[in-house]
């Protein structure tokens, strides 16, 4: 790619109008947020910025990070908007759709696992779409969970840095997650609460306080 062409903002390389960007950075319990129209401009040379071939959006997060109020465990990640105003939506009407394609290059040593995508309700989380390692195991899974009930594996046997789509539905009731086949869900989740709405990223599920 030239240096005429060449993509040096997030913003020209996925439409961020309508999402806010939580980085690691911050005081304690006070993790930055980045909103609209600012997003448009932003870039972070280590946790949110176009890759070398300029072709997608790197999410870095680290281990010890700022965190946000309701978690122990930091975050790089998009929160969906509705223009400037936070998004809302039923998981019982209309038909809400993210769609992401990337890759996982690394998992944190101390807890290998990152959260890369998530239906949110507000006061929790619905489910989370995760890739991590899990105990007494060698192989890298993506899954879907929360809390301590797993929904069902995506990816049995995924090796760092591979290209993943992933599409996350949600329509009359349910969430329906799709694996690289757009056409056929991998699984189907019954869903009925209001206020939803999406955040995509690299939310790892470690904090060196609470892991070691």
């Amino acid at each position: 790619m030239s240096t005429s062409t060449f993509l040096h903002l997030p913003s020209q390389v996925v439409d961020l109008k309508n999402w806010y960007l939580t980085l690691p950075i911050g005081e304690a319990k006070d993790a930055t947020n980045v909103f609209n129209p600012d997003l448009q401009t932003y870039s972070h040379p280590i946790f949110f910025h176009v890759n070398d071939t300029g072709d997608a959006v790197v999410f870095h997060s680290f281990s010890g990070g700022a965190t946000t109020k309701g978690t122990h465990n930091p975050r790089s990640e998009l929160r969906e908007m509705k223009n400037t105003t936070m998004a809302w939506w039923s998981a019982n009407e209309g038909v809400h759709t993210m769609t992401f394609t990337g890759c996982t290059l690394s998992l944190p040593t101390t807890r290998p696992s990152t959260v890369i995508g998530q239906v949110h309700r507000g006061v929790d989380d619905v489910i989370e779409v995760r890739c991590w390692i899990p105990k007494k195991s060698n192989k890298v899974v993506i899954d879907v969970f929360h809390d301590h009930m797993n929904y069902g594996v995506l990816c049995s046997d995924y090796t760092l840095g591979e290209k993943y789509t992933i599409k996350i539905m949600v329509s009359d009731g349910n969430i329906k997650v799709f694996y690289d086949d757009m056409d056929f869900p991998k699984l189907t989740l019954p869903c009925h609460y209001d206020k939803c709405f999406f955040k995509v990223g690299s939310y790892i599920q470690c904090n060196p306080v609470l892991h070691n």
